[in-house]
């Protein structure tokens, strides 16, 4: 297969039968398409721009020297061996759009406009690709692409060409590079694999001891909730069995105090004083037998037959707090 030689293929440009500059015999009567612009010579010298219509021309004196096709245009840029920042060779391939919007500097600005804009793309692509790294040419296709299209734009302004895109389309490199890429890439996914487990085992570890924490604070708090439950529960106990011994402190004291007004009551009565001298004589008779029955020896008072005196004695101490209550 035949080699494609860009060189030839703009060579070709300005002659008939060639898509986007060209020449055309003059009929006299001749037409301009619409997406052309036609530059007419008279006698050897630029004479006008014909503009899309029917226009006359006379023959043997002028000469449509160039038909300039002024839609967008596409040029292949064949790709280009050049050498990146870290020394590594590749090959760089492109393609550029570009639209004659000035057909008179177009004609007359440069010889060959398809040739030159081809050749300062390469150019242009070179010098980017020697300013970066294999890693930012695969990485930054964006960049590079603008750095191209602003270096088109500075050198071929004067040929009346508008530079309109610029995209790299192939980039190659050598085998030994693919395979030490190809290494790279695997020791690129173990370290990402190996830092994803990392960070799940470290995530992992946070959560248990957070868990462990949430787990001492809830039994903390269970501890003391059951210390301040147990402790409150004792004081209601306590103060519960306190009102009750209260209660039964105050209601004995009603009780006997209710009794011993019953007995003062009584006992302001003649009948009252005669019950309690018998239950007097009662008591003390009783009392004395106990003594007698469990003592081995008792000595009796002298007055122990006085049981008169006795009565006596203890109903003046009934009258007496009888008197005070």
């Amino acid at each position: 297969m035949k080699k494609f030689n860009f060189h030839n293929f703009s060579k070709q440009c300005f002659t008939t039968n060639v898509k986007y500059i060209r020449s055309s015999p003059n009929l006299l009567i001749n037409i301009c398409n619409q997406n052309d612009n036609i530059i007419i010579e008279r006698l050897g010298k630029y004479h006008r721009i014909q503009t899309p219509g029917i226009f006359f021309a006379i023959p043997f004196l002028d000469k449509l020297r160039y038909v300039i096709d002024t839609r967008e245009l596409t040029i292949p840029i064949e790709p280009q061996h050049s050498i990146t920042q870290d020394n590594v060779t590749l090959s760089i391939a492109g393609v550029v759009f570009i639209k004659f919007i000035d057909p008179y500097k177009t004609a007359y600005g440069v010889s060959d406009p398809i040739y030159a804009v081809s050749q300062f793309a390469q150019s242009a692509m070179r010098s980017i690709v020697g300013k970066h790294s294999l890693d930012e040419i695969f990485h930054k296709r964006d960049k590079l692409n603008e750095y191209i299209i602003e270096s088109l734009k500075e050198g071929i302004e004067n040929w009346g060409i508008k530079v309109l895109r610029y995209e790299i389309t192939e980039i190659q490199v050598s085998n030994e590079i693919k395979d030490a890429m190809g290494r790279q890439a695997s020791a690129e996914r173990k370290r990402r694999e190996d830092v994803l487990h990392a960070e799940a085992l470290k995530r992992s570890q946070i959560l248990e001891s957070e868990g462990l924490k949430q787990k001492l604070i809830n039994e903390s708090e269970g501890r003391k909730i059951q210390v301040e439950n147990e402790a409150e529960a004792a004081a209601n106990s306590m103060r519960i069995r306190a009102d009750a011994m209260k209660y039964e402190i105050v209601k004995h004291a009603e009780a006997k105090a209710e009794s011993l007004q019953i007995i003062g009551d009584k006992l302001s009565t003649e009948q009252g004083q005669k019950a309690a001298q018998l239950q007097i004589a009662n008591n003390y008779i009783g009392e004395f037998g106990k003594v007698i029955e469990k003592a081995k020896s008792v000595i009796i008072p002298s007055d122990i037959n006085d049981v008169a005196g006795i009565i006596t004695k203890a109903m003046s101490i009934a009258n007496l707090m009888t008197q005070n209550k």
